[in-house]
Parts: structure tokens; sequence; C-alpha cells
């Protein structure tokens, strides 16, 4: 089967009877007021008050304070009353510090962050970003070295240990002597 062009118009010959168009400028505007929240207006310049939307970027030993960019109500006592208060008052560009009596990291958290490093570092690597690798050896090593002072030092008063010979017992352990112990006094039960 075959086509054929029986005839064609020039095109401009075609008419195209399109009204133009016109917006509703009433419900354009209601639509924008809608999507937009009318809580939050945006000015740059001048100094933070209480009830201004704040962004920043918050740095901290404390991995959820670690932050690259959080946004919070200056004084509005939602996200932190410390930092908050701490944001009043503030001009762009300036830097203040706080500290917050949040109290002391946790293990959990440090072992967090320093797996975070090695993904940093692994990812860095892997996609050829540039890294400051004697910066990250030494935050690895403040880590690991904050680790160990709350294995070494700080957990030994919730770990139990043997009555007999003084050796840690396991986590979940029942009794109050190890194994080894507890089989020599069930040999020997008249030296107790």
């Amino acid at each position: 089967m075959q086509s054929k062009l029986v005839a064609a118009k020039d095109y401009h010959e075609v008419a195209l009877d399109i009204p133009a168009f016109v917006p509703d400028q009433a419900a354009l505007q209601k639509e924008l007021d809608r999507l937009r929240n009318p809580y939050v207006t945006w000015k740059p310049g001048g100094a933070t008050a209480a009830g201004d939307m704040v962004r920043c970027s918050l740095h901290s030993a404390l991995p959820r304070f670690q932050k690259d960019s959080i946004r919070f109500v200056a004084g509005s006592g939602m996200y932190n009353p410390t930092l908050e208060a701490l944001a009043i008052g503030m001009q762009a560009g300036e830097s203040r510090t706080a500290t917050l009596p949040e109290g002391e990291v946790t293990l959990p958290e440090l072992e967090l962050y320093y797996r975070k490093l090695d993904l940093y570092f692994s990812f860095a690597k892997a996609f050829d970003c540039p890294v400051d690798e004697d910066k990250l050896y030494d935050s690895r090593e403040r880590v690991a070295d904050e680790i160990n002072e709350i294995l070494l030092h700080r957990l030994r008063n919730n770990i139990r240990f043997c009555a007999r010979c003084g050796k840690a017992l396991p986590l979940h352990h029942r009794g109050r002597l190890c194994d080894e112990c507890f089989r020599h006094e069930r040999k020997n039960p008249a030296r107790r």
C-alpha cells in the first residue's frame, strides 16, 4: 500500500482561531498565597530577633548537634532553648559559642560518628573527592581515644565482677561467681 499526497496547503493559509489566554489574576494570586507559607517572610540582612527563622550550621562534639544546615525559629523553644536564645541578635556571618547542658557524648554516639568518618573517607576515595587526610586521621584518633576512655574507665562501674577471682562477668550472667569459680566451689563446698 502506498500513500499519496493529494493536496497540501501552505502553512500561511492555515488559520488557527485560538483566543488569547488571559489568566484570572484573582485565582492566580489565591493559588500562590495557598502555596506560600503566609507566616514566614524572608528578609535579608539585619540582626536576628525573636520569632525570626534562622538558618545556620552547628559544630559540636555531640553528633546530634553536628549539622551543616539547620532551620529553627529563634526564641520559640521548639528546637533547643539555649541555641535559640544564642541566635537572637546575631548578624549574618557571625559565629557564637555555647555550652549546652546536654551532657557528655555517649558511647553509641561516638561509635556512630566513628563509622561516619570511615564512610566519609571510603566515599571520598571511591569518588575521587579531595580529603584532608591528616584532619580525618586526627578526628578518628580523637574519637577512638574517647571510646577507649569510656570503655576502660567509665563503664567499669557498670560491669559486674566475680566475687571470688575478680574476673569480669558476661553482661547477662546470673549469679555472683564466674562459671569456673562456681564449679570450683561446687567441688569443694567445705572451703566457704
